[in-house]
């Protein structure tokens, strides 16, 4: 007999994942197993908006200065993904803390780790992906 479909009963993480990204300097490539936290295709859309979809004016003594750098976009696009990627993901094991500054480290120094999990957790959220799972 098929399971029967009952909306509204949400879960409150994805099944535990495994992500796979390059080694920048070519050796073997990572591997991370990850557990996500859910995401209706309307909620992982407001988190992307929330992430990256609004730029705010910023005055005053700690405004920065009008001159925009590449290094401060870049810089800006880091902490995003950094704010998101923990934002997705309830646990893993990276053998890095789940916190602002590591993982901005992480995003900064391995930016490969953070598309590849944030894309996993996307195509389990909007596209109901789940892919080769792996427990």
């Amino acid at each position: 007999m098929a399971k029967t479909i009952i909306l509204g009963r949400r879960p409150t993480s994805f099944a535990e994942r495994e992500v796979k990204f390059a080694d920048p300097e070519g050796g073997e490539d990572y591997v991370v197993k990850y557990k996500g936290n859910y995401f209706t295709a309307t909620e992982f859309g407001a988190l992307i908006d929330q992430s990256f979809g609004k730029t705010e004016k910023a005055e005053g003594e700690d405004a920065p200065s009008s001159e925009v750098t590449i290094e401060k976009l870049i810089g800006a696009g880091v902490g995003k993904q950094a704010e998101l990627l923990m934002a997705v993901v309830q646990s893993w094991d990276a053998g890095i803390e789940l916190n602002k500054k590591l993982i901005e480290q992480f995003a900064n120094e391995l930016p490969g780790g953070v598309q590849a999990i944030v894309a996993d957790i996307r195509a389990q959220a909007v596209e109901g992906k789940a892919g080769n799972s792996k427990k």
